[in-house]
């Protein structure tokens, strides 16, 4: 098994993923999905804790709640700095998000109380898409990436050789999002989320 290219988090995140290929919870709100396409946009992924979550290029923190210890962040900043590349989804469907403890150190900040701006349709850069969102946090600070209206709702902070990247509309990538199962070709409005 070669170094994995991706590792999703399992020391702060304690969000359902797959057993096998079987989701681990029943209503959709686990992430089992978004892990199984990491494979499919090209890279190997595995899941660590604690110092070995920091064994790749990247680092998928999916929805966190669980306490961020002072350690954990400070390897997470020493990551980032060396080169690092660290993805966070927060979602408001995220009881006791802790995603704020990761971010504020790099100057960014989720919201998960904002009111949605009509319109609801994602919008990348300058370019509308056709993906409609029902929930998403404010995202400030760092370079934004996505917008409701006016308001971020993902960003991008650089730091020393690294960056870190935060979605707060974690919950349009959930297992209920994604079609539950793994097996069935992915549709053209699927495709359009990733």
């Amino acid at each position: 098994w070669p170094r994995p290219g991706v590792v999703i988090d399992r020391t702060v995140s304690e969000a359902p993923l797959f057993t096998g290929a079987f989701a681990e919870e029943d209503d959709g709100r686990g992430y089992g999905m978004l892990e199984q396409w990491v494979p499919r946009v090209g890279f190997w992924a595995a899941r660590r804790a604690g110092d070995a979550a920091f064994a790749a290029d990247g680092l998928v923190i999916i929805c966190p709640t669980r306490s961020v210890t002072q350690r954990y962040r400070t390897r997470l900043l020493d990551y980032v700095e060396a080169g690092g590349r660290v993805l966070i989804f927060d979602s408001p469907d995220s009881d006791g998000s802790t995603a704020n403890s990761l971010l504020w150190p790099f100057g960014l900040d989720s919201n998960q109380q904002a009111r949605l701006p009509a319109p609801t349709k994602l919008r990348l850069a300058d370019d509308l898409t056709d993906v409609e969102l029902q929930a998403s946090c404010e995202i400030t600070g760092g370079q934004p990436l996505a917008w409701l209206g006016s308001m971020p709702v993902a960003a991008k902070a650089q730091r020393g050789n690294g960056s870190v990247t935060v979605v707060g509309f974690g919950s349009l990538f959930n297992d209920a999002a994604m079609g539950f199962h793994w097996l069935p070709e992915p549709t053209a409005e699927l495709r359009e989320r990733y």
